[in-house]
């Protein structure tokens, strides 16, 4: 394929890219998290239980973007797709799975971002619990999303091979399965877990420097900080261009 055709594809693809950036890190904040809380463990530092903190911060922010992309997608699809109300009618197992998780997970993220605001925090909760309940259900998203994903591609690529007699096509109903999954399925679901935690160290990067005037960070905390974000990021690159 010649380059001229190849910038409109990368231009059309720019905009799904940057709100999917924006998911793929809220995801990823709590996974982030729950290893930087782990190995806060074995080194006694405070730099990595105060990035823990801010990350976990930082997962509602980039969350909203990326919620509000995805009601509009969905809006244009009941709009414009009366197959994709069909399919939605016929098989409501998962597509209501995956809006219950996802509605769960916000709500928790919402619940940290407040108690992390307010000055009365809980001494009861445990930092290391809500970061392993958010990476549960992250998990849990992500694998519905990709379930969901997989079965409203195969349903539109039989709505657009249907044959059509007088203006009227018949499609064949393909429901989601979740017992069934397509060749390379769960790599590519291990591949999306460090690519969700490498695109929240990315945002981190930034994250931390948007706050470095908002919050009293000394110069050392700061740096160490940045340093723990590249090296997450650069770690969880390298595992998911394993997978890749």
């Amino acid at each position: 394929m010649p380059l001229n055709e190849l910038l409109p594809i990368a231009g059309a693809l720019s905009a799904p890219a940057f709100f999917l950036l924006f998911a793929l890190a809220s995801l990823g904040a709590p996974l982030l998290t729950l290893v930087c809380l782990a190995s806060s463990q074995l080194h006694s530092t405070q730099y990595i239980e105060a990035y823990s903190r801010r990350l976990l911060r930082m997962a509602f922010s980039s969350a909203l973007p990326a919620v509000l992309a995805l009601l509009l997608v969905c809006a244009l699809l009941a709009l414009r797709g009366s197959w994709v109300r069909d399919w939605l009618q016929a098989a409501p197992a998962i597509p209501t799975l995956f809006a219950l998780a996802g509605i769960t997970f916000l709500g928790l993220l919402f619940k940290q971002r407040l108690a992390q605001s307010s000055s009365h925090r809980s001494r009861h909760a445990s930092p290391m619990l809500q970061a392993f309940t958010l990476s549960v259900l992250a998990l849990a998203v992500l694998w519905l999303a990709l379930t969901l994903a997989h079965g409203l591609l195969l349903q539109a690529q039989a709505v657009m091979r249907a044959p059509t007699a007088e203006g009227l096509g018949v499609a064949p109903l393909i429901a989601p399965d979740a017992t069934h999954f397509p060749p390379l399925y769960w790599t590519a679901l291990a591949a999306l877990v460090p690519l969700c935690t490498a695109c929240a160290g990315t945002l981190s990067l930034e994250y931390l420097l948007l706050l470095r005037d908002r919050e009293p960070f000394g110069r050392e905390a700061l740096t160490q900080m940045l340093r723990i974000a590249a090296r997450c990021t650069l770690r969880s690159a390298l595992l998911a261009s394993a997978f890749l």
